[in-house]
């Protein structure tokens, strides 16, 4: 017994997409961030009115919070997370816990493979 439907293949095919068509031809309106930039006198009133609420004793923690997340991440830029990661203690913890789902004939070069992470990385 056969599953799902046979035509499958078939449905929808008028409507798919055709070489070199695009579905929104017209894209983002030209000009909009200009328009914007004209309306908030270049973001000016925008940046006040986050200033507003985040001094607006009244205003709710939550969009105090909102309105200084706002100014730094558009005055300073998103902060860069970095965090440090040893590759070869991973890759090697890694490997070792793949290794019983691995070709039992490759145990060997496993083996050399992981003995010479360890001597290049100073791991035992």
């Amino acid at each position: 017994m056969a599953l799902g439907n046979p035509n499958i293949a078939e449905a929808g095919r008028d409507t798919r997409f055709q070489p070199g068509e695009c579905r929104n031809p017209g894209g983002r309106p030209k000009g909009l961030a200009k328009r914007i930039r004209e309306l908030t006198d270049d973001g000016e009133t925008l940046i006040q009115q986050a200033l507003t609420v985040l001094r607006d004793g009244d205003a709710s923690l939550r969009d105090r919070a909102e309105a200084r997340h706002w100014l730094t991440d558009h005055g300073f830029g998103k902060a860069v997370v970095t965090q440090e990661i040893n590759l070869s203690a991973t890759m090697t913890d890694w490997i070792r816990e793949l290794a019983p789902f691995l070709d039992p004939t490759k145990k060997d070069e496993l083996a050399r493979y992981l003995s010479n992470i360890e001597v290049e990385y100073g791991r035992s």
